[in-house]
């Protein structure tokens, strides 16, 4: 049993690095990560791209399930309708834009952001001033997955990190 279980193990990681392009050991070529600030009108989603990549990220989309592909975000970001318009409540660095993206038979959503005028995520770069805003908390805005897409349609793939709020006190320890 136990030489079985270690060839599953080999089995899955010699599998990751095929699906992948990588050893399974290797570093992710991109991070997002996610903090949450509440006000007493709404609560914003702030999310940063580290390009960890070789190749330009020319596209960033926060939504969508990673392994099923169904649309995730509901409730849609303040100011939203069904007829596309992207509100004021999504942020976006400078030179960039935004659109939301909603699902064939489902009110859930996902958002992208894309260069207009400004320039890629470059290696080894970190972009921040992706946001969105919501009338009340909703977890999945911190916890579904994301897809960066590369200048040659190269396309990563990976769950939300969430991190501290700049300046938000450290949590208190139980001595």
């Amino acid at each position: 049993m136990r030489g079985q279980s270690q060839l599953a193990c080999w089995a899955l990681a010699s599998a990751s690095a095929v699906v992948f392009g990588r050893p399974a050991q290797e570093a992710a070529p991109a991070r997002v990560t996610v903090y949450e600030t509440v006000a007493s009108d709404r609560a914003t989603y702030h999310y940063a791209v580290t390009n960890k990549n070789d190749r330009p990220i020319v596209r960033l989309e926060i939504g969508e399930d990673t392994a099923s592909g169904e649309l995730t975000l509901t409730p849609p970001p303040v100011g939203w309708t069904p007829d596309g318009a992207t509100p004021r409540t999504i942020g976006t660095p400078a030179g960039w834009a935004a659109e939301v993206i909603r699902g064939e038979d489902t009110s859930s959503l996902r958002v992208d952001w894309f260069p207009e005028q400004g320039k890629p995520i470059a290696p080894g770069q970190t972009m921040t001033g992706f946001s969105i805003a919501l009338r009340l908390p909703a977890d999945v805005y911190r916890t579904t997955g994301w897809h960066v897409v590369d200048d040659l349609a190269g396309v990563l793939t990976g769950e939300l990190e969430r991190v501290r709020a700049p300046g938000a006190p450290l949590p208190h320890r139980k001595r």
